[in-house]
């Protein structure tokens, strides 16, 4: 009621100013919660409608503060925060991925590229994935400068479609041949509806010590435009695709995840992936082919 009075009190450029200072306040207000770290995904969902309605209200269906009022660099930050807080461990983790496979696609070539097939068979029910050859990988051994390379293959984030399988080892190559084809049976639907990631990931295989993680690529099969070649009832196989191995890097998504500190999915994806970023400290600065 007090702000139709000034609505009917107020000129329409003083009105605006006064809609703007109420607006930047209930700003203010929010970014003090978006500091306080709740700890609950309900609360942040909550807080991300009520953000929304508020827009709404002070947005009037054009009548009250222009758009460029309201979007401003503070409104996005907490739009995206508390979205961001307010998904489920499982989704964010499903996220990570997703935001992995778009990276993916103009990775540079730092740590050798991977060149494989996937394609889906109706007749069978059947995913195939080919693991064709990998090319430019980094010296790993301190002996010699080569590389034991083998390919692991997983599909994310729900690894109870398929266990992880992998190629044999290659010996002393910095490139390598695998031509292997792993198969999974899996409706049609249920890999559409899952938005399921595909994982390779390289490994130097050593006799003596634990095998070192060498990088992955991610293929997410809902996003990526190669999905019309991916499909299809004949038996001949798609066209392959060749992407550059990356390592995982500290996002948004992962500083969500540190804060659940109760949560034991969180602990454990957590542990895992920050597992791998801290392997790349153990490869070349180079890559294989820049050392030739």
């Amino acid at each position: 009621s007090n702000i139709q009075t000034s609505c009917d009190t107020l000129s329409p450029q003083h009105f605006s100013v006064l809609l703007n200072e109420l607006w930047l306040k209930v700003i203010k207000i929010l970014i003090e919660y978006k500091d306080n770290k709740l700890r609950a995904e309900g609360q942040y969902k909550r807080l991300y409608l009520s953000l929304e309605v508020l827009y709404q209200f002070f947005y009037g269906s054009g009548e009250g503060l222009s758009e460029d009022q309201l979007l401003s660099f503070e409104f996005e930050i907490l739009q995206n925060f508390f979205k961001l807080y307010s998904l489920e461990t499982k989704d964010l983790i499903h996220k990570f991925y997703r935001e992995l496979s778009k990276a993916n696609t103009n990775a540079p070539e730092k740590y050798g590229s991977l060149t494989f097939s996937v394609y889906y068979q109706t007749a069978r029910g059947t995913l195939n994935i080919s693991v064709l050859r990998g090319a430019n990988f980094p010296r790993m051994d301190n002996f010699g400068g080569t590389c034991d390379p083998y390919i692991t293959v997983n599909l994310l984030p729900d690894q109870t479609e398929m266990k992880m399988v992998k190629t044999k080892h290659h010996k002393k190559t910095l490139s390598a041949l695998f031509n292997e084809e792993f198969s999974v049976e899996i409706p049609l639907k249920r890999l559409l509806s899952n938005s399921i990631v595909i994982q390779l990931s390289l490994w130097d295989w050593d006799r003596l010590s634990q095998d070192e993680y060498v990088g992955s690529v991610y293929l997410d099969i809902n996003e990526i435009p190669i999905i019309e070649t991916l499909f299809t009832d004949t038996e001949g196989k798609a066209k392959p695709i060749t992407l550059n191995f990356i390592f995982p890097t500290e996002v948004p998504i992962l500083h969500v995840l540190n804060d659940r500190t109760v949560d034991r999915e969180a602990i454990l994806f957590l542990k895992y992936i920050r597992g791998l970023i801290s392997a790349r400290s153990k490869i070349p600065n180079s890559p294989a082919h820049k050392s030739k």
